[in-house]
């Protein structure tokens, strides 16, 4: 005969409930402080990345990166975070960045919606910018870091562990390619959104001799009195800073970046990345290869799978060259803006189909005969046509 089945007292739902309660508030602390530690270790490790890089520099170039590459017209180009990118990782982005123009510009700015190693805190939700732009929670010493700054080791006059060079803030983050990520740490640390801070009881700071100190929120002295390291002081022309009114994105709220793989190689082949706007609509697509180098260029199929795929891209990056076949197609983009590929074939054919592109407004081209640019310039007057180099046939010439 079964037995009865035995139903609990309130009370014991009770207790049954309390002990449950009395664990978690037990084992949650715990917890917290373990998550807490291990993001505090992230940071350490990103910085001590980060201090490498700057080293690894100097050795290159016997001196630390400029803050920021100003132009003569005060334009802010690049920041240090890019300067170290060759240094902190192995990555195919760096070479693609258009040096000739700013790091927000319409054909580079989908390089710095990438997140590179090393420049988030974990645990910050702050994570880009509502234009895309990937953002860092390090800041510089403006000492060191300012605009055309050209700071050595040998500025240090007390010595490269008395002085720092970056260190974690609390909020109003820079995108990593800011030409103008640097602030004082005057303030006391964790004193609102401007200071330096991030953690409970201090922030973690790089000196200049690479190493990673934490520094308590206790300390008597701001870290710029106290680890000055003897640099002379900057200008106040050479720290100024425009106010940017950067708002961001969290991490859920990221406008997401696509891969499809465009062949079947799991080692190496091309990949399409699609870079999306907020609103959704693909702003960037570029052609890339998925290892070291790919085997093949991009072929007509690849073209027609970006056609499918992302039909109102605005910006096409491709190594493909422009003839009578694929200019065809690419007047299946009708929104294109900006055109990158490797060679433009001036026929009437071609120049038949990019006039059908009403929206094209540059085509940065890598290498075509000057002829060929002067006749492709009269055909497309209202086009801005970049060429990066002449054939190589016509440079041996001279």
């Amino acid at each position: 005969m079964p037995q009865p089945w035995y139903k609990m007292t309130k009370l014991e739902w009770a207790v049954v409930i309390g002990i449950a309660l009395g664990l978690v508030a037990i084992l949650l602390p715990a917890v917290r402080r373990a998550r807490d530690t291990a993001r505090r270790t992230q940071s350490r490790n990103n910085l001590k990345n980060l201090g490498l890089a700057l080293y690894n520099y100097h050795d290159a170039y016997s001196v630390f990166p400029p803050g920021g590459t100003m132009m003569s017209d005060g334009q802010g180009h690049y920041g240090w975070f890019t300067r170290l990118k060759p240094f902190l990782e192995a990555s195919p982005y760096y070479a693609m960045i258009d040096f000739d123009r700013a790091w927000d510009d319409r054909v580079n700015r989908h390089l710095f919606q990438i997140t590179p190693m090393s420049a988030r805190r974990p645990g910050v939700a702050e994570f880009a910018t509502k234009d895309g732009f990937v953002l860092t929670h390090y800041s510089g010493n403006p000492s060191v870091l300012h605009r055309n700054s050209s700071v050595t080791v040998r500025n240090f006059q007390l010595g490269t562990n008395h002085g720092w060079i970056l260190g974690e803030v609390v909020g109003n983050f820079e995108p990593w390619g800011s030409p103008f990520n640097w602030r004082d740490a005057d303030d006391p640390l964790n004193r609102g959104i401007d200071s330096y801070g991030g953690w409970n009881g201090g922030a973690h700071f790089v000196m200049g001799d690479g190493s990673v100190r934490f520094v308590s929120n206790e300390i008597t002295e701001s870290v710029s009195e106290a680890f000055n390291g003897g640099l002379p002081t900057p200008s106040p022309e050479s720290t100024d800073r425009p106010e940017y009114n950067w708002k961001y994105w969290t991490n859920n709220k990221v406008p997401p970046v696509e891969s499809i793989p465009l062949d079947d190689l799991e080692w190496d082949g091309l990949v399409l990345t699609i870079f999306n706007h907020h609103d959704g609509v693909p702003r960037t697509a570029m052609i890339q290869s998925r290892g070291k180098g790919s085997l093949r260029n991009p072929r007509l199929e690849d073209l027609q799978r970006i056609v499918e795929e992302c039909p109102d891209v605005r910006i096409l990056f491709t190594r493909i060259d422009v003839d009578e076949h694929s200019s065809s197609l690419l007047t299946q983009l009708p929104q294109l803006n900006v055109l990158s590929a490797s060679t433009v074939s001036v026929t009437p054919e071609v120049l038949a189909n990019l006039k059908q592109m009403n929206h094209l407004e540059e085509l940065i081209i890598g290498e075509l005969d000057p002829d060929d640019r002067s006749e492709l310039q009269s055909h497309l007057p209202g086009v801005l046509i970049d060429v990066k180099s002449e054939p190589r046939s016509i440079r041996s010439e001279r």
